[in-house]
Formats: structure tokens, C-alpha cells, sequence
């Protein structure tokens, strides 16, 4: 984002944040809050803010995401919940953002395996998902994989 955009959002004290965000303030917290089908995001306050299905939460938590080096580049994949709030693996252990989860009203255990089956089907076709800043992006495909809709 450009360094007078960034300035600007700030000095009008306006926020990229997601809606109906909680944010996880301690990392050892994410192992309490996040389950399998959960929506998060991460960003700092004045960037956009980056989204991802958790599929997994043994281990180093599997995310479900939207990334690529470039845009351009950009395809459905797994990473870690680490390289997640890095912003790319090589940051991992140098860089964190601060993470959130997105509260869905009317959540339940079927909504969120419904979640995962649906991350789990676009990563088996992530061939056929190119990526698209305004209509396929690591939002939209978090809240298709939440919802069912594009």
C-alpha cells in the first residue's frame, strides 16, 4: 500500500480491520480460540489485512489462503499459522501481525466442517481459481469457504 494511503488512513484514525474481528492478543491464545473451520486475518493497522481458513490445528496449525510472491502469482495453498502472520515464510521468527478471528453469529460445529470441506475442495482445484484483486481474493475465498457464496 502506498506510504500516503497508509498516512492518510491513520490520521483519520480509519481501519482496514475485518468486521466482527476478536483480536487474539497473545500467540499461545490462538491455541485456545482457533479451531478447524475458523475465518482469521491478520494485518497492521493502515495495510490490508490477509485471510485464511484454519484446517488443522495440530501442530504449527494448517491455513488455507490466497498467496502468491506476486499477485500475479497468487494460488489457493497451505502455510502455517506462523508464515500466515509473518506475511511470507522467509519472516517467520523476524515479523508478526497481530491476528483475528472472525466471529460468524450462529456458528456451529456443522458450519465449521463445512468450512473445512469447502477449503479442502478449492486446494484440490486450486487450478481453476485465478486470483482476482476485487472478486477472488484471500477474502473471498475465506468467506466462500465460511458461507458458500462468492
Amino acid at each position: 500500500m502506498p506510504q500516503y494511503l497508509e498516512s492518510l488512513l491513520r490520521r483519520h484514525n480509519f481501519t482496514l480491520a475485518p468486521d466482527r474481528a476478536e483480536l487474539i492478543i497473545h500467540p499461545k491464545r490462538s491455541e485456545e480460540c482457533l479451531y478447524p473451520g475458523a475465518h482469521i486475518a491478520t494485518g497492521n493497522q493502515g495495510e490490508a489485512y490477509h485471510h485464511g481458513i484454519v484446517t488443522d490445528t495440530s501442530g504449527d496449525m494448517t491455513i488455507v489462503h490466497f498467496w502468491g510472491e506476486t499477485k500475479r502469482d497468487a494460488k489457493i495453498q497451505t502455510t502455517t499459522l506462523n508464515a500466515f502472520q509473518a506475511g511470507h515464510p522467509d519472516n517467520v521468527g523476524k515479523k508478526i501481525r497481530p491476528l483475528y478471528l472472525i466471529v460468524y453469529p450462529g456458528d456451529t460445529d456443522e458450519k465449521r466442517r463445512d468450512t473445512v470441506y469447502n477449503a479442502h475442495i478449492l486446494l484440490d482445484k486450486a487450478d481453476q481459481y485465478t486470483y482476482n484483486l476485487l472478486s477472488r481474493n484471500c477474502e473471498a475465498l475465506a468467506c466462500f469457504c465460511r458461507t458458500g457464496r462468492w
